[in-house]
């Protein structure tokens, strides 16, 4: 074997696998309608990109410090209390990471040493698993079921407790499933691992992206000695390319994280980190214009995704995927699975979505709304036609 069993080990990322093919495509002159972007499809607000050439202006363009530049420090602590009821925090309890994905990894890897295991809820983000194998820990899924609008049940959790269980991984507003998880489970979540010393690694960047008047319940509020809060500026500010994400946590444990940081990337990128200061000191304004465009786009989809043949879809409070059932659809067709349904559904109609499997659920598909509404009609269009 020419590299490690560790690498061997780890599956392709298959929401970046559909963006490839549907790229692959396009360079062949095939119009795609792809709900597979994991990314809002406006652009990053106009302040916040002058705030990026001011930073290049001024020579912004050396290493930072590996933890990340003190202004963007401070302004993530005022946005913790501001936004989440969140106080105490000082520049050592804050991370600033090349991305969200990044800082969860550097959570995972400072947390778990091999055969530790890590709790994760189904459906879950396709690089969790991945994430995990990397520190040679195991993944224990606890499935999470449309019924309980896929919120966790705390019988689930506790069963699935050992003597190995070093941490549980939570993702709320939710990936693929836009679930938006209740402050009683929060409160009782974060009560049953404080009496059993489980850390948790809380995925929170969907948290401005909600609707119907749901709000979001940062478990670190009601355990700050063992949560590592991860969020970032990708998904609320368009800013996926710019990849900076950030933790907060005990100061210790964001020590470390910030050791193991500096030996792999020696500093997220500065000019980037400049740029989210202006995001994250932002008025919200631009936010708010895309959550309401995204509110307007879910309602349509879930509309006409139920009005077919075959198919469930359940109204997501949070992110922006709708995560249908697909299984009566696809058995019509003589499929054996959504895998195979995805495939069909690109051959026949060039409409790109990701398959349920990916995410740790057989019989749904996740479809992205953060795409045109131009988009969003023509590929339901032909969903629909297909199955008719």
């Amino acid at each position: 074997m020419p590299f490690s069993e560790i690498v061997g080990s780890l599956a392709e990322s298959p929401t970046l696998k559909v963006t490839q093919r549907v790229n692959e495509l396009k360079a062949m002159g095939v119009k795609v309608l792809s709900f597979g972007a994991g990314e809002p499809d406006f652009d990053t607000p106009e302040y916040i990109k002058n705030a990026a050439i001011e930073a290049l202006n001024n020579g912004k363009t050396r290493y930072t410090t590996a933890s990340g530049i003190s202004e963007l420090k401070d302004a993530i602590i005022k946005k913790l209390e501001r936004d989440n009821g969140l106080r105490g925090y000082t520049r050592k309890n804050i991370l600033i990471s090349a991305g969200a994905k990044h800082a969860l990894w550097n959570a995972v890897f400072t947390l778990l040493n091999p055969d530790d295991e890590a709790i994760i809820f189904s459906p879950y983000w396709v690089s969790y698993t991945e994430q995990i194998k990397t520190a040679e820990a195991k993944s224990v899924i606890v499935p999470c079921h449309a019924e309980h609008n896929f919120e966790p049940q705390m019988e689930d959790v506790e069963a699935a407790v050992t003597a190995k269980t070093r941490m549980i991984l939570l993702n709320t507003p939710n990936n693929p499933t836009g679930a938006v998880y209740t402050k009683k489970f929060i409160k009782e979540l974060a009560k049953f691992c404080r009496e059993r010393s489980i850390w948790v690694i809380s995925d929170e960047i969907y948290e401005k992206l909600i609707y119907d008047n749901k709000h979001h319940y940062s478990i670190a509020k009601y355990l700050p000695e063992k949560t590592i809060l991860v969020n970032g500026v990708s998904k609320a500010y368009a800013m996926t390319g710019w990849r900076i994400g950030y933790v907060a946590g005990p100061e210790w444990i964001i020590k470390k994280m910030a050791m193991l940081q500096g030996q792999i990337t020696s500093c997220p990128n500065s000019i980037a980190q400049y740029a989210s200061l202006a995001a994250i000191q932002g008025d919200g304004s631009d936010i708010e214009t895309m959550r309401l465009a995204f509110s307007q786009r879910r309602d349509y989809m879930v509309e006409r995704l139920n009005a077919m043949p075959g198919i469930h879809c359940r109204k997501p409070n949070g992110a922006f995927y709708v995560f249908p059932e697909v299984t009566e659809a696809f058995e019509k067709l003589g499929m054996r699975n959504a895998d195979e349904f995805v495939e069909f559904l690109l051959e026949k109609s060039s409409v790109a979505g990701v398959s349920g499997t990916a995410f740790g659920a057989e019989g749904f598909l996740r479809l992205s709304y953060a795409t045109s509404m131009d988009i969003i009609e023509e590929g339901l269009d032909k969903i629909g036609a297909l199955l008719k």
